[in-house]
């Protein structure tokens, strides 16, 4: 009887929520896991075989098992773009996906606080109506692999589609709005545009809810692939992460494109005298001292993937100003130390993502007929999401309207 009671509770909790909620984390938003079957390749004093571990974010890892690390979370890429882990390693998200996004380091209250992320957002939904896989879920994905990869059969364009249509099934057949930080609203949006048909969005999606989404790409993934850069909460120097994150295939989809009011001639890197521009990104990657050629000769097929297009739904943007944000980057020459350490030139945006990529959001109201309407905050990128309430609000109005 208790059971029953408690069920109907669930039941009538869930049902005062008009829309199922699909959340996608941003770029290094999601815990990783790592395993290691037959690993031969891995350098000593590593052990070839490992059961599931964190891997991301794993202090202990960066730092003190830092060539096992390394080894878990680099990876290779083909001539075609697509991307696989070495030899006997696999990665994947941790089965808890909430466990996944609420912060990325739990190991404990102290490490979990310095990498907080989506867990207070997470209990503010909770306290007003939304219960975890009922009628809201998350999405972590692996941020590292090429988004070509997603849509392979079973990749995570198709467990994206499938969890979305378990969630309308679970909720009497209610449209599921689709909400993306960072990167995963530019995923969300791919996966609008690129992977599912209009009859399906017309059954499944009620809205797409983009916070801070990187449509016309950031400067900063430049610079985390070609020099590396620190992250908040990881006390390294970029120098320690750049050989890593440099085989991030994923981070070519958010390099500035020409998609935005930036204009081709604008420059973005310079390297003694010589300047380059949004469509010489790949001479840039084939430079001396960087010698990323694979990546120039894939990153257009990467880069210009339709996710700049309308979703073709309702549409909401959650737009942050009011910081200063990379724009370009300026190396005296690309040996020593004057690889690690451009002269930055910022301008307005939200402290990642420049303020014109962010704007392509608001560009969506003249090129669709669904509505689409725009909000925008004096708020940096990550907090627009882990702590600002009046976003939040706005966010919990739109889900409810």
């Amino acid at each position: 009887m208790m059971k029953v009671v408690l069920l109907c509770v669930v039941v009538a909790m869930a049902s005062a929520v008009q829309i199922p909620l699909v959340i996608l984390p941003g770029l290094l938003g999601s815990v990783l896991e790592a395993q290691r079957v037959n690993a031969t390749g891995i350098p000593w004093p590593c052990d070839a075989n490992n059961p599931w571990e964190k891997v991301w974010v794993d202090i202990e890892g960066l730092t003190i098992d830092y060539p096992c690390w390394k080894y878990c979370m680099e990876l290779t890429v083909n001539r075609s773009g697509y991307t696989s882990p070495n030899p006997g390693i696999s990665v994947r998200n941790p089965l808890n996906h909430t466990y996944a996004v609420a912060c990325l380091d739990p190991a404990n209250s102290i490490t979990c606080s310095a990498t907080e992320y989506l867990g207070d957002f997470l209990q503010y939904l909770y306290k007003n109506g939304y219960i975890q896989e009922v009628n809201v879920a998350v999405m972590p994905f692996d941020f590292r692999i090429s988004p070509l990869n997603y849509y392979e059969d079973k990749g995570f364009f198709h467990d994206l589609a499938q969890r979305i249509e378990t969630l309308y099934a679970a909720n009497n057949n209610t449209k599921v709005a689709l909400l993306g930080h960072s990167m995963g609203g530019f995923l969300s949006n791919l996966f609008l545009n690129t992977f599912v048909s209009t009859a399906w969005k017309q059954q499944y999606i009620a809205k797409f809810i983009s916070v801070a989404s990187p449509f016309g790409g950031a400067p900063k993934a430049l610079r985390s692939v070609i020099a590396g850069e620190s992250e908040d909460g990881i006390p390294l120097p970029v120098w320690w992460l750049q050989p890593v994150t440099s085989t991030w295939v994923g981070l070519l989809a958010l390099f500035p494109n020409n998609r935005t009011n930036m204009s081709g001639s604008e420059i973005l890197v310079t390297v003694g005298s010589t300047n380059y521009g949004v469509n010489d990104l790949a001479k840039v990657l084939s430079l001396p001292g960087i010698n990323l050629s694979v990546f120039g000769s894939i990153l257009d097929n990467i880069r210009y993937l339709d996710a700049q297009s309308p979703p073709g739904v309702p549409t909401v943007c959650l737009i942050g100003y009011g910081f200063d944000t990379e724009y370009a980057f300026n190396f005296s020459s690309l040996s020593g130390d004057d690889r690690w350490n451009p002269v930055v030139t910022n301008g307005p945006g939200d402290s990642t993502v420049p303020a014109a990529s962010l704007e392509v959001c608001a560009t969506f109201s003249g090129r669709q007929p669904q509505p689409v309407s725009v909000w925008r905050f004096n708020s940096s990128h990550e907090d627009i999401i882990s702590s600002n309430t009046a976003a939040w609000a706005t966010i919990l109005a739109a889900l409810n309207a």
